[in-house]
């Protein structure tokens, strides 16, 4: 009998009914196209699963299901329609076994949705406070009555005031009011129950002198006296929060970066209590251009402490609004914010150059307009050069170029050294475009000037007329290119397509000699990856200038970097004179094999330092050796 008795005991206790779910109730919360349902769950218990499933009274639909470890779940209403019934059921797990199965069900009828006609409601309020959703109540306002306004709202201010707002009746008469009865619920904190009731002729107002931690009934009804008052009211339910429950938004941070006057981004950063790190359920911001009345919304979770609004417009002022939704359902709002995004100027330079020769104290940069600048207006250019780009503009180095020509060329630099070059643009009316962006580059190593890194242009004149082109490939793109086009032409006012085109189609071959180029004149040329695929990668295609030699000039060899490869080493400057007026003398070294001096031209070593050179024209070798 012992044993028997061992056996059953087990079994009698096993069959006691667990109920970890007690009081279950749901509420359709309309603004959010939710059924908010909760219950209560047991003290002391851990480690508890809830799964909640629901269906309309179709018997043939199947069941959804929803997995929590919090007594409450927001229960979507995409798939019901308004008249529909919702059944929900919760089941409860704890370490994997299932200690309170499905059944006792809720049944919540659906209304409020969108575009369809609302239906009466039977709904339960959850136990904690709901500040967004309204609820009409009661029965339907007779046909052609006077009906309650829609949309009525709570939002908590602190934990004891509260804003409530609604949508105005469409009415013809001017004495339209509403009347709004406030009820208090619950008195855990010992006060007496308080009611009371508001007449209004606004949309809106502040309830203060609340009690916190207490539960509230708010109805509204619309009348235009007191024989003629809409049937029906607007219920909401809130419980004020307590003073360790309340949570809002209050020293915002707002930071700005705009690349333009149409596209930047605000960053938004806030605090948050350790104590409301798991409190919070998301967040939900809202913006909108001062005076437009277009409001755009963004959601996020409680996690984050921060959110990014893109798009927005440089030198323009916002209103922004951030809801914080708690995990017991309420909400709070935390007033209106105004700011004011930077001015930011659109930028002249499209595209900056560098160039740099053999000789390390000189370098040579030459700019793209942007397509928006005329250069028929263009006047000339304020080239500022510094060292240091914190400096004030009065102590950079200006040059000022009195012509239109875009590239300036710049000596006696040092070498090894940054500097940092910022270029405006003047306008024959006298204005001045001032440009946003700041240029870097880095003069070369007087030890290590030959040793260039990849993704580098360079062009040597080997003849009149004729002018030898060197490139190689971005690292990135390096594998999937199978050949180039090169586009050249003396006349920028002609389309690409016709502009000369050569089509190499080895990759391996990264040089190309163009004949029968006109003397001392410029070509522009267009260098233009070609990948497997066929296809051309125009956003890897390099362009620049070059100015093919007369018979009694020359040009020394240059190595083009642009800026848009940050792996190379880009130099930059430009020539305050036309070219034609002076002889350029180029340094070179004599005792290398290849001089790099031009086909008319001998290395001369220099009579102070005999490991450098000159490349002195021909014709002009036995005068400057005879002096």
């Amino acid at each position: 009998m012992r044993w028997i008795f061992a056996f059953l005991l087990p079994t009698i206790l096993q069959s006691q009914p667990f109920r970890s779910v007690q009081n279950p109730k749901g509420r359709v919360v309309p603004e959010l196209d939710i059924v908010y349902v909760e219950w209560k769950a047991p003290d002391g218990q851990q480690n508890l699963i809830f799964t909640v499933r629901h269906k309309t009274g179709d018997p043939t639909e199947p069941w959804k299901y929803i997995r929590t470890h919090v007594p409450n779940v927001r229960v979507p209403m995409t798939t019901y329609r308004n008249g529909d019934k919702m059944h929900i059921q919760i089941k409860t797990e704890q370490d994997g076994n299932i200690v309170d199965d499905f059944g006792n069900e809720i049944i919540v009828d659906i209304f409020g949705k969108q575009n369809e006609t609302p239906q009466r409601a039977i709904v339960h309020a959850p136990r904690q406070a709901v500040a967004s959703p309204s609820a009409i109540a009661s029965s339907s306002a007779a046909h052609g009555g006077l009906t309650p306004p829609l949309n009525f709202t709570a939002n908590i201010l602190s934990p004891t005031s509260v804003h409530l707002k609604w949508t105005p009746v469409a009415s013809i008469k001017p004495d339209l009011y509403y009347l709004v009865n406030v009820k208090q619920l619950t008195t855990s904190s010992g006060s007496t129950l308080q009611n009371q009731q508001i007449k209004t002729a606004a949309n809106s107002f502040t309830l203060g002198k609340m009690i916190s931690g207490e539960k509230y009934e708010m109805t509204i009804r619309s009348a235009y006296s007191q024989d003629v008052i809409s049937p029906t009211a607007a219920i909401i339910e809130i419980t004020m929060p307590r003073e360790n429950e309340y949570f809002e938004i209050g020293n915002l941070i707002i930071s700005s970066h705009f690349k333009s006057p149409n596209n930047g981004v605000v960053n938004l950063t806030w605090e948050v209590p350790p104590t409301m790190n798991n409190r919070i359920s998301s967040y939900n911001v809202e913006y909108s251009e001062m005076g437009s009345g277009y409001w755009q919304k963004i959601q996020f979770h409680g996690a984050s402490s921060s959110a990014a609004l893109y798009h927005l417009k440089s030198n323009t002022e916002y209103l922004l609004r951030i809801k914080t939704l708690m995990i017991n359902n309420m909400i709070t709002e935390s007033g209106q914010f105004r700011f004011r995004t930077p001015k930011v100027e659109a930028n002249p330079i499209k595209k900056v150059d560098v160039i740099y020769s053999h000789d390390i104290n000189s370098v040579k940069l030459q700019w793209i307009l942007e397509p928006h600048i005329r250069k028929d207006n263009v006047a000339g250019y304020d080239v500022y050069l510094s060292q240091n780009k914190d400096l004030p503009d009065s102590q950079w180095r200006l040059v000022r170029l009195n012509s239109a020509e875009s590239s300036l060329s710049l000596n006696d630099l040092e070498s090894a050294t940054v500097y940092y070059v910022r270029v405006n643009v003047r306008n024959l009316d006298g204005s001045v475009i001032r440009a946003p962006s700041i240029y870097r580059f880095k003069t070369i190593d007087a030890e290590d000037n030959e040793d260039f890194e990849g993704n580098s242009l360079s062009y040597r004149n080997i003849a009149p007329g004729e002018v030898e082109i060197k490139w190689t490939f971005p690292k990135q793109i390096l594998d999937g290119v199978i050949g180039s086009t090169v586009l050249y032409t003396d006349r920028k006012d002609l389309a690409p397509e016709q502009w000369e085109k050569v089509e190499i189609e080895d990759s391996r071959n990264t040089s190309l000699v163009l004949r029968g180029l006109r003397e001392g004149t410029r070509y522009s040329v267009q260098i233009i990856p070609r990948l497997y695929t066929g296809d051309q990668d125009l956003e890897s295609r390099e362009q620049f200038e070059l100015k093919t030699d007369r018979i009694r000039g020359t040009e020394d060899e240059v190595r083009f970097m642009s800026q848009s490869h940050p792996a190379s080493a880009p130099k930059f400057e430009q020539m305050s004179h036309a070219e034609t007026e002076f002889m350029r003398v180029v340094s070179c070294n004599p005792d290398a094999i290849k001089s790099n001096c031009a086909w008319d031209e001998m290395c001369i070593t220099r009579v102070e330092d005999r490991t450098k050179g000159w490349c002195i024209p021909n014709t002009l070798r036995d005068s400057i050796l005879n002096s």
